[in-house]
């Protein structure tokens, strides 16, 4: 709330700042307005292919899923902060709270960076889990949807849970009113 009188507007403004300043200006910032404007391609392309299967492999996709270091980890960081619409739990986290997380025993944490025949896309994905199955948070930026990336990350951490002898896989989701594309991809048969 604005403050009603002039002693408080500097501690205000600056808490105000310090809930939307950027203190990293990662590759996906820079090369936003480019990867948007490529997603209205991106629809208008699939309509004109006839076939999403051929389309789709026409984009000569590339994806690489890694483990999330704490140390190099803005980008995933600000994904969980700011996705909406494909975003499992809704959750967000302050630094501390994320690092912390990141360093839990049994925390699986993964990214991934995804690229096709339009652009580098850089970090579009984050998927947090524990080592018994459980995905508690699970980001896709809108600039990719349509992609089958949720497939492929998923297929990736049901090859990593069966590394350790795990066999069920429990998404936990929470509707936040927003995030209807994870609602609907988890709808799909």
């Amino acid at each position: 709330k604005f403050p009603d009188d002039n002693l408080g507007l500097r501690s205000f403004l600056q808490n105000l700042r310090s809930s939307f300043d950027t203190r990293v200006v990662t590759h996906e910032d820079q090369n936003r307005f480019h990867t948007i404007k490529q997603a209205a391609n991106f629809d208008r392309e699939r309509r004109a292919a006839g076939s999403l299967e051929h389309y789709l492999r026409s984009l000569d996709m590339r994806a690489k899923i890694e483990k999330i270091d704490p140390s190099r980890s803005e980008r995933a960081f600000q994904l969980l902060n700011k996705t909406n619409q494909f975003n499992l739990s809704g959750r967000r986290m302050d630094p501390a709270g994320w690092d912390s997380l990141l360093r839990a025993s049994g925390c699986m944490a993964y990214q991934l960076e995804f690229q096709d025949r339009h652009s580098n896309y850089g970090i579009v994905s984050v998927l947090l889990a524990d080592d018994r199955g459980h995905v508690t948070d699970w980001i896709l930026s809108c600039r990719v949807f349509g992609r089958t990336i949720e497939h492929y990350m998923l297929n990736f951490l049901l090859e990593q849970l069966r590394g350790k002898s795990i066999r069920a896989l429990y998404l936990h989701y929470k509707d936040t009113g927003k995030n209807h594309a994870v609602r609907s991809f988890l709808n799909e048969r």
